[in-house]
């Protein structure tokens, strides 16, 4: 007998969530597909983990379902420490792409994947590039930064085609381990 690690997160049509094993997932729907067992190359900041998507790039609503499909989100990047230090690992990855996180424009400002706004006046805009500045020439736009040069955030129409981060809470991921005897 071993044991392995198995992580199953039922999302059931209703958006009741629950913890289940694999009989009840043929059934039920969607798995919460484990990013450590999943993903390679996840860099861990600040308790966070970061799955780096270096596949092709991809619009803002694109990568954000795509984050929560698998039970992350966009990444946010609330201080300056942990801009430079996804900075640094998406340099690792590729020198010369930009990156989509969950900042969007809604609603008059621009706001993280939980509601907290990112203030125009944020130094973790690109201020040396006049960022932001997209926002008012198009209603739908959302944020990004470039691996090239430290720049900062910029905004950019959603529509565009980039590389994008996303985040998983350790607790999170604690939360939707269970252990499977095999």
């Amino acid at each position: 007998m071993s044991i392995s690690s198995v992580m199953y997160f039922v999302s059931k049509p209703n958006n009741r969530s629950f913890f289940g094993d694999q009989g009840q997932l043929n059934t039920l729907g969607k798995i919460c597909v484990d990013p450590f067992e999943n993903f390679k190359g996840l860099t861990e900041v600040n308790g966070k983990k970061y799955y780096i998507h270096t596949r092709e790039p991809t619009s803002w609503p694109l990568a954000n379902k795509f984050c929560k499909d698998f039970g992350m989100t966009l990444a946010s990047l609330k201080t300056e420490k942990e801009m430079i230090d996804l900075f640094h690992a998406t340099q690792k990855v590729s020198a010369f792409d930009s990156w989509w996180v969950s900042a969007k424009y809604d609603g008059g400002v621009f706001k993280w994947e939980d509601g907290t706004v990112l203030g125009l006046d944020s130094n973790i805009w690109g201020k040396n590039y006049s960022q932001p500045s997209d926002y008012l020439k198009n209603k739908n736009v959302c944020t990004d930064f470039h691996s090239g040069i430290y720049s900062g955030l910029h905004d950019s129409p959603c529509s565009a085609n980039y590389r994008f981060i996303c985040e998983t809470n350790l607790n999170y991921l604690r939360a939707c381990s269970i252990t499977k005897t095999t």
